[in-house]
């Protein structure tokens, strides 16, 4: 019952980004590891709620850099799309007839 506390309060406050994922993380853990089921959905609603992200935030803005990331996305999935399989079978096979010296 404690962590399920800890994970509905947890604040990042003055931690870095990595210091507060990293506390998440380890409460989620600490959960999973007792029998709580934590769904992904609720993993991360709780880190968002824990952000207290500046009032000032608009859901445009929000919208703005959701829409980013999945352009990267996109762009990330179209350049591994574009790899010829040809040079990379070219690439492991020269590798492998190649002789490494010693």
């Amino acid at each position: 019952m404690q962590h399920k506390m800890q994970l509905q309060t947890m604040k990042k406050g003055g931690a870095t980004m990595v210091e507060y994922l990293l506390k998440m993380k380890g409460i989620i853990d600490v959960l999973v590891s007792i029998g709580h089921i934590v769904s992904k959905n609720d993993q991360i609603l709780h880190v968002l709620v824990g952000l207290c992200l500046d009032e000032s935030l608009k859901f445009e803005d929000v919208a703005t850099l959701l829409m980013a990331h999945e352009t990267r996305l996109e762009q990330h999935h179209h350049n591994l799309v574009e790899t010829d399989p040809l040079d990379i079978n070219i690439a492991t096979s020269q590798s492998i007839i190649t002789p490494h010296s010693s």
